[in-house]
């Protein structure tokens, strides 16, 4: 499943569901945002950047800035 962020925020959704006890554990949040990345650390979760979906501009940039992993996809993840 995936987290999407409409008509409810990612933040809500996250808070909820930990809440919930739905999300449990250690979490890796995989995102191609900036806004994933804000919602991620707000739900003290690990992000990898997902930078073959993103549309954001200099994503290499703002990788390096936050000192985030990235990959161009889920398929070069390590298993």
């Amino acid at each position: 499943g995936g987290i999407f962020g409409s008509p409810d925020s990612k933040d809500v959704i996250l808070e909820r569901e930990v809440l919930n006890q739905n999300i449990t554990g250690s979490v890796l949040f995989l995102g191609d945002s900036k806004y994933d990345y804000k919602a991620a650390l707000a739900a003290k979760m690990d992000f990898v950047f997902l930078s073959g979906w993103t549309e954001v501009k200099e994503w290499e940039d703002f990788c390096t800035a936050n000192d985030l992993d990235n990959v161009t996809s889920i398929m070069d993840l390590p298993i």
